[in-house]
């Protein structure tokens, strides 16, 4: 029984390595993110405090006009910021020469969300760790999987770009790379517009508890 218990383990032992192998790339990406949002905290944790005041006031009136909002408002602005993002990754896989842009990506998103939830918490305590979880972390999460995998797919065909560059261009059809390429990320866009359409409903659901 124990040796039977010890292959399975070494079977799952064995898939979950196979499987950080395949998505090394977007692991790498992750601990880009992590830094980003420790840094993002770390700049909210040294802020001066009229600075958080400030942003308080700010994030207050965002919230009341958000509450305010329809749906589809409350939607297309939530999708805009990642949209913006993915489109930015979208164009970099065209560039042979934009990996610097590609994993400054994850860096920038996880400044954003280290910031966001990191006031949160400095400025209103664990009302704001509430507001984190309740209201930032569900659409962010999804977002920010579908972002990390994007920066993936933007980073190896703008490595197949270079490669494309250094070789022989005739003897190299991209064409059905290409297909793949565009198919993805519509994939990935469908994820943002999930995550959107999260955020918007636990937007008319909650913010009425954090204003």
């Amino acid at each position: 029984m124990d040796r039977k218990g010890n292959v399975k383990r070494t079977v799952h032992q064995n898939k979950l390595i196979t499987y950080c192998i395949q998505n090394r790339c977007v692991l790498l990406f992750a601990l880009l993110l992590l830094l980003g949002i420790v840094i993002g905290a770390l700049i909210v944790r040294s802020a001066p405090q009229n600075l958080l005041e400030n942003m308080g006031f700010l994030t207050n009136s965002f919230m009341d006009k958000r509450g305010d909002q329809n749906l589809a408002l409350t939607f297309l602005h939530s999708l805009g910021a990642s949209f913006s993002i993915l489109m930015l990754l979208f164009v970099c896989g065209f560039c042979a020469v934009s990996m610097p842009v590609i994993a400054g990506v994850p860096i920038f998103r996880g400044l954003g969300l280290g910031i966001s939830i990191g006031y949160m918490y400095v400025y209103k305590g664990l009302e704001g760790l509430l507001f984190s979880v309740v209201m930032i972390i569900p659409a962010a999460f999804i977002s920010t999987i579908a972002l990390l995998f994007a920066a993936r797919e933007s980073l190896k065909l703008s490595t197949a770009f270079l490669s494309f560059m250094v070789k022989q261009p005739g003897k190299t059809n991209m064409s059905g790379t290409l297909r793949l390429y565009c198919v993805k990320f519509l994939g990935f866009l469908l994820a943002l517009a999930a995550a959107a359409a999260v955020d918007t409903l636990f937007t008319h659901l909650f913010s009425s508890l954090f204003v």
